[in-house]
């Protein structure tokens, strides 16, 4: 029997780390809403929590194993996936399952893509105002005192 191409062989890698990975985000995610239920009074607030808590189970895994590949097959290395990180998971997953010929994984549904910028526009508008400040891209900066960062235990509890 002939061995796979490689490019085959990478794919097939790379979904399998994938669907790990997608796993992962999930369940931790899954872990941050529980904590975080309660203390979201505007239920209106839960998608934009739920992408919040699906970007910091993300960023907390070490994608430098499969980002390359990724690249390599011109997909999605999961670096600017801010705004719609279950969207990329999926989007990516279907792609390698659709290079290596593995049934059943969708993309995500049309309009994915682009509702958490709608959704952080809507709270731009809301927050500042229709004629609010003008960048596209806004940034926002928290400081505190020096090492917090470093010290989970030290950050001030409600």
């Amino acid at each position: 029997m002939k061995e796979p191409a490689p490019t085959l062989r990478l794919a097939g890698t790379l979904l399998s780390k994938l669907d790990h990975i997608d796993s992962e985000v999930r369940r931790e995610a899954g872990k941050t809403l529980q904590l975080w239920d309660e203390a979201i009074a505007d239920r209106s607030f839960l998608p934009a929590a739920i992408n919040l808590a699906n970007y910091l189970a993300l960023r907390r895994l070490d994608l430098g194993t499969i980002q390359s590949g990724l690249s390599e097959l011109g997909l999605s290395s999961l670096g600017r996936s801010e705004s719609h990180v279950a969207a990329t998971l999926q989007a990516v997953r279907a792609s390698l399952a659709a290079i290596t010929g593995v049934e059943g994984v969708a993309y995500p549904r049309h309009g994915a893509w682009t509702e958490g910028q709608n959704l952080l526009a809507l709270r731009k508008r809301e927050l500042f105002g229709a004629s609010g400040p003008a960048p596209a891209v806004m940034r926002t900066q928290v400081s505190h005192r020096l090492g917090l960062a470093d010290k989970a235990e030290a950050a001030p509890r409600r």
